[in-house]
């Protein structure tokens, strides 16, 4: 694979996108995205926010064939390093690494069905790099 190969994305609610090479990757700063978090619900997998090489990336992103991709949400706390779980078909973002590098407290629920992202709490403190899970729910 190239390595200027990467998945384009565009930040319009519900616009799909498939792969493209940039012919200048750097461009198309938005286009490669590192750092992510992902889930999966049901068929479908999301990709949270991540890192563009700038600053982190605020996007929500689904998929149901990891070609094509389509924004559902916007994160209020845009952010890498995020963990994430799933609960009742809502997604659960738990702190990450804001633009300023420092870890953050915010804690964001995201419901793909209503495309909607809001802050629904705070860690006790502020944390990136972790994991998150649902045990049997």
């Amino acid at each position: 694979m190239n390595k200027h190969a990467a998945l384009r994305f565009r930040h319009a609610s519900r616009t799909p996108v498939r792969p493209a090479l940039p012919a200048d990757a750097t461009r198309c700063r938005r286009c490669v995205r590192s750092d992510l978090s992902a889930v999966t619900i049901g068929g479908r997998a999301y990709v949270l926010g991540g890192y563009d090489g700038g600053e982190p990336i605020d996007s929500v992103l689904e998929t149901t064939d990891g070609s094509a991709f389509t924004q559902v949400a916007t994160l209020p706390t845009p952010a890498r390093y995020m963990a994430v779980a799933t609960l009742g078909g809502m997604i659960y973002a738990f702190g990450g690494e804001s633009a300023d590098g420092e870890a953050t407290d915010a804690i964001q629920a995201i419901d793909p069905k209503a495309e909607t992202a809001r802050v629904v709490g705070h860690l006790h403190e502020p944390s990136s790099h972790g994991a998150a899970f649902n045990l049997g729910g």
